[in-house]
């Protein structure tokens, strides 16, 4: 198995223009070709090149989400990040699981809007 490149942040900020790249949890991926793809728009993803999108991707997508679009033909990984505070996870903890789909049903029984507007 070949070795993965390690990216540090420097490296991560230089990838913004025709060569998209972000960070998710402790790996790099390129978003180039899913940019015009992304059905939130190309503005969000276009922002988010450059950057350790960990944070951002996990408020608004499920797991199963990371799952199938990281890593997938339309964004590969290509490095590993060397900056991350994150540990790597195959799947979400049970109860992360759990206090992310409590807090849903809590929201939509109380009619409040949870997803924020970028």
């Amino acid at each position: 198995k070949k070795k993965m490149e390690q990216v540090n942040l420097e490296t991560l900020k230089t990838k913004t223009g025709s060569t998209k790249w972000v960070a998710f949890r402790d790996h790099v991926y390129d978003i180039s070709n899913f940019v015009n793809k992304h059905p939130g728009g190309s503005y969000v993803i276009k922002n988010c090149a450059g950057r350790d999108v960990t944070e951002l991707f996990s408020a608004y997508h499920h797991q199963k989400g990371a799952d199938r679009i990281f890593g997938s033909a339309k964004v590969p990984c290509v490095g590993m990040y060397s900056n991350s505070p994150f540990p790597n996870y195959k799947k979400e903890s049970q109860f992360y699981t759990t206090m992310k789909e409590r807090t849903r049903s809590f929201l939509k029984e109380k009619g409040i809007k949870h997803v924020r507007q970028l």
